[in-house]
């Protein structure tokens, strides 16, 4: 498996990949792991560790009342749903 590493600079100004989804409704893989060999503890990690790092997250975290957990899900989630193109991970 190819370890992946993410680092998010407080100064990176590029704008985000555009991820092109086919037409139609999306045929979504439900299970883990997913075609591209991503389990649920894997994209935990991926999900989380760019929210960890923030300095944002630093302050804000005693702030909000949703869980890392509950902020990390949809990712999870897009991680899941996405068969064909995982370059924003």
């Amino acid at each position: 498996m190819i370890e992946k590493n993410i680092v998010i600079s407080a100064n990176d100004t590029a704008a985000p990949p555009v991820v092109s989804l086919p037409p139609g409704p999306l045929q979504a893989n439900k299970t883990w792991p997913t075609p591209s060999g991503i389990n649920e503890t894997e994209a935990k990690r991926i999900c989380q560790a760019p929210i960890l790092q923030s300095p944002l997250f630093a302050v804000c975290q005693n702030f909000t009342t949703q869980s890392l957990d509950v902020i990390s899900d949809s990712c999870m989630i897009d991680l899941l749903v996405q068969t064909q193109n995982t370059l924003f991970c």
